[in-house]
């Protein structure tokens, strides 16, 4: 057997910062399971470039969307399933599809309760694997978005009274 290779670079290409429209509404639980299905709608929110070795952009404004949220209680995790439109500055359609999942951890959890604003990034559990479509021709700058494996770890926060949920993106390499 060969021995495991290296540990992969993560490289920081972008962030993103959703507002939500206050907390997560319950839909509907399922006792036999133990679960709850909730959504959380995106109301506005940016992505931003973080300056990277390999030279990849992404700015957008204006992201709106949902996320279909699945709680397994006795489990101890939640399962994201969320969609996002946004643009470029030159008026491209973005959208954005990523799967996810988040611990219950105490400065998650303290967040989400309404007892903190927020929590730092070694305290939480939140993941996603965003994929990223076009509405018409992909801009030059924005084709490595379909062709990269991204990760993004995050966090909620309040500020101003307003629940937000921040990430960080990564390339693996």
């Amino acid at each position: 057997m060969s021995s495991v290779p290296p540990t992969p670079k993560l490289v920081p290409v972008f962030s993103m910062k959703l507002q939500l429209e206050g907390a997560p509404q319950v839909l509907f639980t399922d006792e036999s399971k133990k679960t709850v299905s909730s959504m959380a709608i995106v109301s506005t929110g940016t992505a931003s470039t973080i300056e990277n070795e390999l030279g990849f952009t992404l700015n957008l404004n204006d992201l709106k969307g949902y996320d279909n949220i699945t709680t397994h209680i006795e489990k101890g995790y939640t399962v994201l399933d969320a969609h996002a439109h946004g643009k470029t500055s030159e008026g491209t359609d973005v959208r954005i599809d990523a799967f996810g999942l988040f611990h219950s951890l105490p400065g998650l959890d303290a967040v989400l309760s309404g007892q903190a604003v927020s929590h730092s990034f070694e305290e939480s559990y939140i993941s996603n694997s965003p994929r990223f479509s076009f509405t018409g021709p992909v801009p030059e700058h924005l084709k490595w978005l379909e062709r990269e494996n991204i990760f993004g770890k995050g966090r909620f926060l309040i500020e101003d009274g307003m629940m937000y949920v921040q990430y960080f993106a990564y390339v693996v390499r």
